[in-house]
């Protein structure tokens, strides 16, 4: 099923460094300095959300990134 699909690819890519397992982010580098370099080789996220942010949105943090914000 596809949640097991997506554990299998995750829990792998968490034993084992993938440079393309999701898609590409660009942190401000002034976020990054406080991560161990072996946690960024190993960031899977999807983007940085932040900058597009209004007052009033909603955030769903599913705790699946580094805490790089």
């Amino acid at each position: 099923d596809s949640e097991q699909a997506v554990r299998a690819r995750y829990s792998q890519a968490a034993r084992t460094k993938e440079p393309a397992l999701c898609c590409p982010v660009n942190y401000e580098p002034n976020y990054l300095e406080a991560i161990p370099q072996e946690i960024l080789e190993r960031d899977y996220g999807c983007g940085n959300p932040t900058p597009f942010l209004q007052p009033g949105d909603t955030v769903l943090d599913l705790g699946s990134g580094a805490g790089k914000i």
